[in-house]
């Protein structure tokens, strides 16, 4: 039963050459620069769900919006700040718009990165009189086509909007909290490995983060996407693991305060398209090598088990070896160069610098990724 080494007999991945979908149909980086007027970002591939955009020449907080919040609500992943309108105006079929009045988003001169990936498409009820406009309660999305399925698993939460797709595992969730412990609808099919929770309504909560390889019962823990702190323990998420239909959530005013309302983005694992899992550092140049099943186009680490940055690095703004262009998911900071160097390799990545930030001896990190091309397709950089 043994078969030859070699790339064909790898197993099949349903993103990727020889499907009807790649990598990039899902997630994708672009970069440009604001004009301080409006201006049409395009090259995406595809009309956003969820847009992060970051300024890279200089210091700003960082813009997030998606389809079911609608234009021009924003959040930033800095900050606890609750939300508020940033500069974007549109979601368009290849892109988006920013009208250039927000530092975020156009500035005039000022270099961008801006990270994509596709939701299931927008929510009945939203963006249709006004941008402004609330949804039809307990409308679904999931792979563009509007789904009462999305609600299966028996959530005790009522939702607002639901965006999911199910084919690259990611999905968008609005509810209002109850102050009840209670299970909220994903739409997923599968338990996601990653989720992270703001509350729109309040700016002295964090951005509540759940990863499933901080520990081996990850649903004991949280770590802050705004914060330096390594992960802690809480009972915030009721101390449940997620399951293929629902995650759960306690009564707290980072996931569930009454009348307070909350979005969340969650991920699941897709073979060869993305992975969200962990590595132990041994403070060697020759760093460890962490597999994936993929040449990463996005990849973001952070150290668990000491206060230590959320790190960003994308195969746009470097896109051959080594990675060295850094932004910070829990800082304002501009771009800068970094001398923790990683490469991008055509399976995972490799760590290739001794330093504690991202290679700690002993040191415990988890990381997200998504791909650029499958190991079955991929070359080395």
């Amino acid at each position: 039963d043994y078969v030859c080494l070699c790339s064909s007999n790898l197993s099949d991945i349903t993103i990727g050459p020889g499907q009807d979908s790649q990598a990039d149909d899902f997630f994708n980086t672009v970069l440009y620069t604001g004009t301080g007027s409006s201006l049409g970002v395009t090259g995406v591939g595809f009309s956003p769900g969820w847009i992060w955009i970051k300024k890279r020449s200089a210091s700003e907080n960082h813009a997030l919006y998606d389809v079911v919040r609608g234009t021009p609500k924003r959040l930033q992943s800095n900050v606890g700040n609750k939300e508020d309108t940033g500069g974007l105006t549109s979601f368009d079929s290849d892109g988006f718009t920013v009208n250039g009045s927000y530092g975020t988003d156009g500035e005039n001169s000022a270099t961008y990165v801006a990270w994509n990936w596709l939701a299931g498409g927008t929510p009945s009820g939203d963006n249709s009189a006004a941008n402004n406009a609330e949804p039809t309660a307990g409308s679904a999305k999931v792979d563009g086509s509007n789904q009462s399925g999305a609600f299966s698993g028996s959530p005790s939460i009522a939702i607002k909007r639901l965006s999911a797709n199910t084919t690259s595992g990611f999905s968008i969730v609005r509810w209002t909290g109850t102050s009840s412990a209670g299970t909220i609808p994903h739409g997923l099919g599968v338990a996601p490995d990653f989720y992270v929770v703001k509350n729109l309504d309040d700016d002295s909560t964090s951005w509540q983060a759940y990863h499933r390889a901080i520990a081996s019962d990850a649903e004991t823990d949280y770590i802050y996407l705004d914060s330096t702190a390594g992960a802690n323990d809480s009972d915030d998420f009721n101390d449940t693991a997620p399951t293929a239909n629902v995650f759960s959530v306690k009564s707290h005013n980072q996931v569930n305060e009454s009348g307070d309302d909350y979005i969340a983005y969650l991920f699941a694992p897709i073979e060869g398209y993305s992975k969200f899992g962990s590595y132990m550092g041994n403070f060697n140049a020759d760093g460890p090598f962490i597999y994936t099943g993929f040449r990463p186009a996005w990849l973001m680490l952070k150290r668990t088990d000491s206060a230590d940055s959320w790190l960003m690095r994308d195969s746009k703004r470097d896109p051959f070896n080594v990675t060295a262009q850094m932004i910070n998911a829990n800082a304002s900071s501009a771009e800068y160069t970094d001398s923790t160097l990683i490469d991008f390799v055509s399976n995972g990545f490799k760590l290739r610098h001794q330093n504690s930030l991202m290679n700690a001896s002993g040191g415990n990190f988890i990381y997200l990724a998504f791909a650029e091309a499958p190991f079955k397709f991929s070359n080395a950089r």
